[in-house]
């Protein structure tokens, strides 16, 4: 029971210190929020905040300890509910009246996530990625109280990509400091709090966007999509092409979920204007550069994004500085860290073979489409579903925020394509063993493209599809 105390006591100060980050911005825009989705940003940015914080003690050799890390957001967080909003949200989120039909939805997202966390709690760790890389990080930083480089450069441990970021390892790691041990199921509870917020966070912006009704829709298919739920609880037996059913405690659905909150929030400053949006859109960026390595691209590409949207608009110049602070801000100090003890990526060394490698294409193209459309027993009909929402809302394609949209999805397809190209090893055996998750990582952002869609054709955002 005390570690149920002391787990729960880990998950507020995750959630108090990206509340206490919303409660400092515009009070109008922070006030629109509806609670659930208030709470579910603010553990995701929780798990960015106290991960950096934790990073930059141990570049200071400040030891881990449940007071020094949590004291500050404690004093900051109690300032900051002294900050009266003084409005009431706009709408209920998924707590407002239905009809039957969405309330039949409403029943299959609840009776996803109680899945998740349900099942999430019976079973031990076993991915390998999980074990290998994010678990095994997690512990060894509770156990030298700090991000050591004699373990990031310890040959005996190559297989943890020293170079990957620390965004997870770190927030398993205070989980850990908060109980006082490594106990590895209580810190599982961190990814289907991921998955429900992912959903919360899914149905806002497609609200937004949209209206309620697609917004269920969509968010119901999506809490079914099999390639999610298996990242964010796992399944009894193996499903699909995969190896097992279970890959709780990996990075990507925390990265899908950090290109989806990035990517909506942007398509709502572009909807809407308002700056608590631009903030929101620069932390996930940020985030997602500081989860995993292929965040890095799509952070660059979606602050050029935001960055063009802000030319000419009054403030536009303050805030295309804040945005790119507050991006660099989860990218700098690793990318310093990483460049002072030269820990390196097989990737960046390979860049220029790119040239004598373009006849992978012909192996690396089909091989990715058949994978994101006959797959249906990983994604569903996710990228089925993308294609016919591009089709019924064709005039939209090239036009106004959609664009923004389905540019960014198509850029990083081709991303990871060019990593396909050039990397170092086999590439028959780099997509057998990686390319359902580098997919994964753009799914929820295609559903949300799909919604957008779908909502232009049926006229509830008609300049979505006119531009």
């Amino acid at each position: 029971m005390a570690d149920i105390y002391r787990l729960i006591t880990a998950l507020a100060v995750f959630t108090l210190s990206g509340f206490a980050l919303i409660r400092m911005l515009d009070r109008k825009d922070e006030a629109s929020l509806t609670p659930a989705v208030k709470y579910c940003l603010s553990f995701l940015i929780g798990l960015g905040t106290i991960s950096l914080q934790m990073f930059l003690y141990s570049i200071v050799s400040l030891p881990y300890s449940f007071y020094s890390i949590a004291a500050p957001w404690v004093a900051i967080g109690g300032l900051t509910l002294l900050k009266k909003t003084g409005v009431r949200p706009a709408d209920k989120g998924l707590g407002g009246k239905k009809s039957p039909v969405e309330i039949i939805f409403l029943l299959i997202i609840l009776s996803q996530a109680a899945y998740a966390f349900l099942y999430a709690t019976l079973l031990p760790v076993s991915g390998w990625d999980a074990w290998a890389i994010w678990f095994l990080k997690g512990r060894v930083f509770f156990m030298d109280k700090g991000v050591s480089e004699g373990f990031l450069l310890d040959k005996a441990f190559e297989y943890a990509h020293a170079d990957y970021p620390l965004l997870m390892p770190l927030s398993i790691a205070w989980v850990f400091t908060t109980l006082g041990g490594a106990n590895e199921m209580a810190a599982k509870a961190l990814f289907p709090l991921q998955f429900l917020s992912m959903l919360v966070v899914f149905y806002y912006i497609v609200n937004k966007a949209s209206g309620g009704r697609v917004a269920i829709l969509f968010t119901a298919l999506i809490s079914l999509t099999p390639i999610i739920l298996v990242h964010g609880a796992g399944f009894p037996v193996k499903i699909g092409s995969l190896y097992a059913g279970d890959f709780v405690g990996y990075a990507d659905l925390s990265l899908a979920v950090y290109f989806l909150a990035a990517a909506g929030f942007i398509f709502l400053h572009l909807l809407e204007g308002k700056g608590l949006y631009v903030f929101f859109a620069s932390i996930f960026l940020g985030l997602g550069a500081w989860t995993k390595n292929e965040g890095l691209a799509f952070a660059a590409f979606g602050f050029l994004v935001m960055l063009l949207s802000l030319i000419g608009k009054r403030g536009g110049a303050s805030k295309a500085v804040i945005s790119a602070g507050v991006i660099l801000l989860f990218i700098l100090p690793w990318y310093f860290y990483k460049s002072h003890y030269g820990i390196g990526s097989e990737y960046t060394g390979n860049i220029w073979a790119a040239p004598g490698n373009v006849d992978r294409l012909g192996l690396i193209i089909p091989r990715m489409l058949r994978y994101m459309f006959l797959n249906i027993g990983l994604y569903n009909f996710t990228w089925w579903a993308y294609i016919a929402s591009i089709a019924v809302n064709y005039r939209g394609f090239f036009k106004g925020r959609n664009l923004f949209l389905n540019a960014l999805i198509l850029f990083q397809l081709a991303v990871y394509i060019f990593a396909y190209v050039i990397t170092p090893s086999d590439v028959v055996w780099q997509m057998s063993t990686s390319l359902d998750r580098l997919i994964l990582h753009l799914a929820p952002l295609a559903m949300l493209a799909a919604a957008v869609n779908f909502g232009a054709f049926i006229g509830k955002d008609t300049e979505a599809g006119a531009g």
